[in-house]
């Protein structure tokens, strides 16, 4: 019998083709064909090459500044093998597991749980990140819309932030609090070493940049006139939208978003058509590029020991 993590994945590509589908009903098949072909694909190629280069590596930059934070140094290449090796257990997984795989990997040198809560740090950070720019994209381009679901966002990751840090100082010693307090233990870490924390966010600003700027490339490349400004302000909207966990990496419920954000600014077609090729991009260019290391990652299964900072 299936486990639960192959139903749910299932169930979730399941639903993931059906919005899919939905959509491309909805734009018009014969319209959303004639985009893609007349896209230009020289440009869509060398974008793509481009981003699945700078993406595992700046990744990888900022998961050792974070090891540095915690005590631990490790090689640049290991770190790019293992993010790469995590891109395939991400994308075609329920949950995130491609970073649990990363900590199991670790796990003899780097505890276990400090290094998930730093972990959990850098997509606390991330989220800020993309909120920050829907804001000063709204700002700068007017779109009300983008800055009041930016503006709510972001006020929604801080409420749930220190919310969760006053309980866990109040309540009585649970499993779960104990987790969250070890975790609050990691992120008091990254305060005490501001220089850390300064780089950990610059390459997640650099990441998200690159993605931006990948995604704007695309809309480009099939002929729709339109800013930077206006990727920087709607697109976060689209990829926080895409986190909800009930379809495959987010396909799906992406590219509705987008159609929503862009519909006043674009056509369908062309809105739609570069969804379709940044989730292309993000879950199938990604994980095949990613497979030889993960088969790299489990053939050498013995933790890793890396180097302690004294």
């Amino acid at each position: 019998m299936p486990s639960k993590n192959t139903l749910q994945t299932l169930l979730y590509t399941a639903i993931s083709l059906g919005i899919v589908a939905a959509l491309i009903y909805t734009v018009n098949y014969a319209e959303l064909i004639a985009t893609l072909k007349t896209g230009n694909l020289l440009l869509i190629a060398g974008a793509t090459l481009l981003i699945t280069t700078l993406l595992p590596i700046v990744f990888s930059l900022r998961w050792q500044q974070t090891l540095h934070v915690l005590g631990h140094q490790i090689s640049l290449p290991l770190l790019i093998r293992l993010q790469l090796a995590a891109f395939p257990i991400s994308k075609f997984s329920p949950s995130n597991v491609g970073d649990l795989m990363k900590a199991y990997y670790l796990r003899q040198s780097v505890p276990y749980q400090p290094h998930m809560g730093a972990i959990a740090f850098e997509r606390m950070i991330d989220l800020i990140i993309l909120f920050l720019f829907a804001i000063l994209g709204g700002l700068l381009t007017g779109n009300h819309a983008a800055l009041l679901l930016g503006a709510g966002a972001l006020a929604g990751v801080l409420t749930i932030f220190f919310g969760v840090r006053y309980i866990s100082g109040r309540t009585a010693n649970r499993p779960l609090i104990k987790k969250i307090r070890s975790f609050l233990v990691v992120f008091a870490q990254f305060t005490d070493h501001p220089g850390r924390a300064l780089s950990i966010i610059s390459y997640s600003l650099t990441a998200w940049l690159g993605i931006f700027t990948y995604i704007y490339v695309l809309f480009l490349a099939f002929g729709a006139p339109l800013s930077f400004l206006d990727v920087i302000a709607l697109q976060p909207i689209a990829i926080t939208i895409g986190l909800l966990p009930f379809t495959l990496a987010g396909i799906g419920t992406r590219e509705a978003a987008m159609l929503v954000l862009y519909a006043p600014l674009i056509a369908q077609p062309a809105t739609l058509a570069t969804g379709l090729v940044y989730s292309v991009f993000s879950s199938v260019v990604l994980s095949l590029v990613g497979i030889p290391f993960l088969r790299y990652a489990f053939s050498n299964h013995r933790p890793h020991r890396v180097k302690e900072i004294s």
